[in-house]
């Protein structure tokens, strides 16, 4: 591939039926028919209310997160997790 050559990208799309589409009115169409059917949807008919959502406690569904500090053998068992050639995360820390 030459420098600033774009890769040649497939344009056709699959209609409802699998068909393959590739002219762009047609294309555009089908796209249209697609978020209509996905955005345009009825309403529920038993939404959740605010009444149910208190029933559920966050103490229950969250665990107490630990704040005592990590033992050697933590940091060493995570340490060897970590996969080598990765770039680092947003600590900046390679393996």
């Amino acid at each position: 591939m030459l420098c600033n050559e774009r890769p040649k990208s497939s344009t056709a799309i699959l209609d409802k039926s699998g068909n393959l589409v590739s002219e762009k009115k047609e294309m555009q169409a089908r796209w249209t028919e697609h978020f209509r059917e996905a955005l345009n949807r009825e309403e529920p008919t038993d939404p959740i209310t605010m009444e149910d959502e208190c029933v559920f406690q966050l103490g229950e569904i969250i665990e107490e997160i630990a704040i005592t500090e990590p033992k050697i053998g933590e940091v060493k068992a995570a340490i060897e997790r970590l996969k080598n050639g990765k770039s680092p995360g947003v600590d900046s820390i390679t393996a």
